[in-house]
């Protein structure tokens, strides 16, 4: 995902998303690019469908589904790691801590 720096902040601004909080996110949800979900199916948020893991056909798709679904957590009033976490992984714990975690190191 080095290589996509410009496209994720480009997208994320264009939804009006942190970009920070999204590539924490997406750091967290696929092992900082290196998961088969963002290296083969454009997904860089583990966003999860119906059947399993979601394929999308570009890296722009994958980034536009993530930025939107963090767009409507945004709109529906979840703009805190806490309260993202309730809707995107239920709450859990140890994901608010690595989200919080990766998204302090870019503001030191």
């Amino acid at each position: 995902m080095v290589d996509m720096k410009d496209q994720f902040f480009d997208t994320a601004e264009s939804y009006g998303v942190d970009p920070y909080l999204a590539l924490a996110i997406s750091d967290q949800e696929t092992g900082y690019g290196t998961s088969t979900a963002a290296c083969e199916q454009n997904n860089y948020g583990g966003l999860i469908g119906s059947q399993g893991v979601i394929t999308f056909d570009t890296p722009q798709d994958g980034l536009n589904a993530l930025m939107n679904t963090l767009r409507n957590y945004k709109n529906a009033g979840k703009r805190t790691i806490y309260d993202i976490a309730q809707w995107y992984c239920g709450g859990n714990e140890h994901w608010i801590q690595r989200i919080t975690t990766i998204y302090n190191s870019f503001h030191q």
